[in-house]
Order: structure tokens, then sequence, then C-alpha cells
């Protein structure tokens, strides 16, 4: 049996978050096999404002209080915090895209899905007096927040041990285009 100073004194703490943001899509604008007569004539396809933030925030707090009947005390406390933002990409498997931000590989938990932006004219006949614009913007912004504290608090009589990790990751994975174009085909050249 323990005698009344061996009692120990133990404590831990162990916490994880994780935020994930993906977006697919793009924007298009197109004139395709038309005749088009006009002053001014614009196509024009634009992604600006398509918006990603990913916030991870966490805090891991281990303590133990004094205890006179206690002869030694152990603390630990361990946090992680990943965020990440895929632009671009499907997330096939949530676990193994956390594994790609770690290793900062291909483990196929994402899968590509382009953000493309577009504008084209194509197969058309296009009579502009005034001015002809063909125009495309892709300006997706993303952002990852994080934050971790990890804290831990041992005091005990005689012998006391604390330990804390934390461990912050953020990532931006982005496959984006924009393409502007006229294209005819033969019978339109």
């Amino acid at each position: 049996t323990l005698g009344a100073g061996l009692i120990p004194s133990v404590g831990a703490a162990v916490a994880f978050t994780m935020a994930v943001n993906a977006l697919r899509g793009g924007a298009s604008a197109s004139i395709i096999d038309s005749d088009i007569h006009a002053v001014d004539v614009a196509v024009i396809a634009n992604s600006t404002g398509a918006l990603v933030d990913a916030v991870s925030r966490l805090s891991a707090t281990s303590a133990t209080q004094e205890n006179p009947a206690s002869f030694f005390g152990a603390n630990l406390s361990i946090g992680a915090s990943i965020a990440d933002n895929f632009v671009g990409y499907d997330i096939t498997d949530l676990a193994l895209a956390a594994v790609e931000t770690l290793l900062d590989a291909d483990v196929g938990g994402t899968a590509p899905d382009s953000f493309d932006v577009i504008a084209v004219i194509r197969n058309s006949a296009v009579d502009a007096r005034g001015d002809l614009t063909v125009e495309a913007t892709a300006d997706p912004v993303v952002e990852a927040t994080v934050t971790n504290a990890a804290e831990t608090t041992a005091s005990n009589g005689f012998l006391s041990a604390s330990a804390s990790a934390g461990a912050v990751i953020a990532t931006n994975k982005v496959l984006a285009s924009a393409t502007a174009a006229i294209e005819a085909s033969a019978e339109h050249d």
C-alpha cells in the first residue's frame, strides 16, 4: 500500500482543432455561335471577392492543485491546431487532407477541380463599331488564421514535473486560372 506521502497528483490535457474550407467553381461569360452587331461588345468574367477563411483556435491547459498529501506531481498538455483552405480542389477525404497538410504531399485527400474564370467569344461574327473587350479575372482570396496555447502547471511538494507542447499548421492550396479568348472555327475565319 502507498503511504500518505506517495499519492501522485497527475493532470493531462490534449486538444486538437481543424478548420477546412474548399472553394470550387469559377465564373464564365461567353458569346458562342452568334452574330453580334453593336457599338461596344464586352465579355467579362470575374471572380473578385471570392473569399475563404479558415480559423482554428485552441487552448489546452493542465494543472494540479497543491496537495500536501502528494509527494510528487506531473502534468502534460498537448495542443495542435490546423487551418486549411483549398481553392480549386475537392476534398475527397478529410483525414487524408489533414495528412496532406502535415506531410506537404499529395496522398489522395484532395482532387483537382480547378477554379476557372473564362471569358470567350467562340465561333461568332462580331461587328463592334466601338470597343471589343474580352476579359477574365481570377482573384480568389484565401486566409488561414491559427492560434494555439498549451499550458501546464504542477505545484506539489518535493517532485513536480510539467511539460507542454503546441503545434500550428496553416495551408492555402490554390489551383485557379483565368482565360480570355476569341476563338474561331474554319467557317468563321
